[in-house]
């Protein structure tokens, strides 16, 4: 009697001018959704943010690859850490560079100090100046150059810091 039924409702839907077909989608379909959704809500977030914009500058995008931590690098992504513009912004210390130029950001210490032409010259490309930050953060020999600079911007940090302690 059951396939009989079934078989006379089959018939008469195919007689219909509109077939209606209820399916539930699969686990993955939601799943890829659901991460379609957050990942375009995390990008509205992080674009209209007003803060982590020196990140932003190198990571306008959201995702989900996972990109390996590294203490020093970390500070040159961030604008954070040894930089006298962050020293200045967070504790009122100068912002002067050590070469005399008024401003010791990401910029200046990467491009543009003198103090750091002998390991530009090492590890950087030729045309170095032409290079964005991202291209160098992303080169292996470059990156390797950036955290010499970051080393020796901490040491002298904290050789300053135990100088004043001294003196104190």
């Amino acid at each position: 009697m059951g396939n009989e039924r079934a078989d006379a409702l089959a018939k008469e839907a195919t007689n219909r001018p509109d077939i209606q077909l209820t399916t539930v989608p699969n686990l993955y379909f939601i799943e890829q959704l659901i991460k379609r959704e957050i990942l375009a809500e995390w990008q509205d977030r992080w674009s209209n943010s007003s803060k982590g914009r020196e990140v932003f500058i190198l990571f306008p995008k959201v995702n989900l690859t996972r990109v390996q931590g590294d203490f020093y690098i970390n500070q040159l992504i961030s604008g954070h850490g040894t930089l006298a513009a962050y020293q200045n912004r967070f504790f009122g210390k100068a912002a002067d560079c050590a070469c005399g130029h008024p401003l010791e950001d990401r910029k200046h210490l990467i491009f543009d100090c003198p103090q750091w032409d002998n390991i530009r010259q090492k590890f950087f490309p030729p045309n170095n100046k032409k290079s964005s930050i991202d291209l160098l953060i992303f080169n292996n020999k470059s990156r390797n150059g950036l955290r010499e600079i970051m080393k020796h911007k901490l040491q002298t940090l904290l050789s300053s810091l135990e100088n004043e302690e001294i003196q104190a």
